[in-house]
């Protein structure tokens, strides 16, 4: 998951990792979350009895305005619910305008070997729940994260990065701008054939077929009386009796 801007949104998370392996989310823009949801969420969760995360790159994302007291999220969050992640690295991370310390990078649950996160941009200490560990210094952020940052509109290549100057100053990277996406006016438009003709012809052509096979029904039609067999062998009896009383007698 790499180049996306996402915002504002009204449930869930913004970009996840939940029970899949070999997962990068990488130069990516999350921002709102009108629920308190994560912006980027690597996790297990037994509700959904979804596997533990593996081998999960979150690098060089900006996550501004989601987690939060609502779900008790984190903007980024490393989750056991239903299995350790393991070998997880979240690097070069610029996390801004968290709802308190305790919602910027949160480690919930016991993790599995191999979670590294370092050199990250964060707005306050990185929390740890329920036996949360992970490798790394405790990074905590400088006060000017507290301003959001304007996010690019779509079509733009997010201005993600989180890089360091001489000085260790964070350096924005400036976004590189993008053609715009394919829009339905750009598909050219072709008239649809005009078919009444040839639908009232066939609708003729049906009734003239009905109207022969009720033609031929009525022509070939056999009228027998209503008897049963018993009656119609007593009937061809009388007949042939009928006509045997008729012969000469033979002198």
């Amino acid at each position: 998951m790499e180049g996306n801007v996402v915002t504002n949104n009204r449930h869930g998370r913004g970009l996840t990792a939940v029970g899949g392996p070999q997962v990068t989310i990488r130069r990516n823009i999350v921002d709102g979350n009108a629920e308190n949801g994560a912006g980027i969420y690597v996790a297990s969760e037994a509700n959904d009895g979804t596997g533990a995360p593996s081998q999960v790159q979150v690098d060089d994302n900006q996550v501004q305005n989601t987690g939060g007291p609502g779900k008790g999220h984190g903007q980024i969050m490393l989750y056991n619910g239903d299995g350790a992640p393991s070998n997880v690295t979240v690097r070069g991370n610029t996390v801004r305008n968290s709802e308190g310390d305790g919602f910027g990078l949160v480690v919930s649950g016991s993790m599995g070997p191999g979670i590294n996160i370092a050199d990250n941009n964060i707005d306050g200490p990185i929390t740890a729940r329920n036996g949360g560990a992970w490798n790394g210094e405790n990074q905590t952020g400088n006060p000017a994260l507290d301003q959001p940052i304007a996010v690019a509109p779509v079509g733009s290549s997010p201005g993600v990065g989180g890089g360091t100057g001489s000085g260790g100053e964070a350096v924005e990277e400036t976004p590189t701008p993008q053609p715009p996406l394919p829009s339905r006016d750009d598909v050219p438009k072709v008239p649809l054939p005009n078919t009444s003709q040839r639908q009232a012809e066939a609708n003729a052509a049906a009734s003239r077929l009905a109207t022969a096979r009720q033609a031929l029904a009525q022509a070939t039609a056999t009228r027998l009386p209503s008897l049963s067999m018993d009656a119609i062998r007593q009937q061809i009896a009388e007949v042939n009796k009928a006509k045997c009383n008729q012969r000469t007698p033979v002198r």
